[in-house]
């Protein structure tokens, strides 16, 4: 059983999909899965879109935070990382913090 099941649901973004893919696949935390049953079993879920670009730390800094404070019951970014840069890089250079 993973730690960490990840939702996303498809819209009407079928040209974001595969970039929204492999910004999850990229995760420094590796102990996910995609949701592909109907009511998966985790310690975590996470829910994201079909057009949602993640800090490859995201996941690992979420799933921290949840483990320190077990009183929190929800967890949100604190910013949007915005659309790909012209190189292709989802997030300006410097940054660091998902």
């Amino acid at each position: 059983m993973s730690r960490v099941i990840i939702g996303s649901p498809l819209f009407n973004h079928s040209h974001d999909v595969a970039v929204a893919i492999d910004s999850i696949v990229g995760q420094t935390f590796t102990d996910f899965a995609l949701a592909h049953e109907r009511h998966p079993e985790a310690e975590y879920f996470a829910w994201t879109s079909d057009h949602d670009l993640w800090h490859p730390c995201w996941l690992e800094r979420l799933v921290e935070t949840l483990d320190a404070h077990a009183d929190v019951v929800l967890g949100y970014p604190g910013r949007h990382a915005g659309a790909p840069q012209p190189s292709g890089a989802p997030f300006p250079d410097g940054q660091e913090n998902p």
